[in-house]
């Protein structure tokens, strides 16, 4: 009995192995206490990246020579049409995660920061700097995101290891960010694979 238990073992841990170069996977069985009950995992091993998502919510992926650029949104069924005549989702949440940011190695993540508040270029961040850690990632949030988007939030800077950041805006019809940053205290780094 104990030889079935060690080989189903092994064999999972082989098939989840094999599982980890995929992109985008099924939810995931975890316990009910859990927060990512149902969840999808996106995994990407060349920018050595992971987090859970909603499976309700879509994502869309574009990379080029120096960042991953991951779009994420739920999938509301719900739309309203404005006066433009524009048909847009009621209670929308979205965000967009900016993997893979350059930075100099020899500063540290606040003054770094400050910095790139400072210069712009970004959008029009604005409230104050709220610093947390996620799992040893250093984060901190910005009140506004600077997105330039009718449904601005929050900003986040996470740091991903000495000589790179990740940037996160996000945006919400509604003042509720609570799934959102479920999904960043979700986000963890790893080596990327060359």
């Amino acid at each position: 009995m104990r030889k079935a238990i060690v080989y189903a073992l092994l064999l999972t841990g082989m098939l989840t192995m094999v599982g980890c170069s995929s992109k985008q996977s099924s939810p995931q069985n975890t316990d009910s206490g859990s927060e990512y009950v149902g969840w999808h995992m996106y995994e990407n091993n060349k920018y050595g990246v992971a987090f859970r998502y909603p499976a309700d919510w879509s994502v869309s992926v574009s990379e080029n020579a120096e960042i991953l650029d991951i779009h994420l949104a739920n999938n509301v069924s719900s739309t309203s049409t404005g006066s433009s005549g524009l048909e847009w989702s009621l209670g929308k949440q979205e965000m967009e995660m900016q993997i893979g940011h350059e930075k100099d190695v020899h500063q540290d993540f606040d003054s770094f920061i400050a910095s790139k508040l400072s210069e712009g270029g970004m959008g029009d961040f604005g409230g104050p700097i709220l610093p947390f850690t996620v799992e040893g990632i250093q984060v901190r949030k910005i009140q506004d995101s600077g997105w330039d988007s009718g449904v601005s939030g929050p900003g986040y800077f996470l740091e991903q290891d000495s000589g790179h950041y990740t940037y996160i805006f996000s945006g919400s019809k509604s003042d509720d960010y609570g799934t959102i940053e479920s999904i960043i205290r979700s986000v963890r780094f790893v080596a990327p694979s060359k």
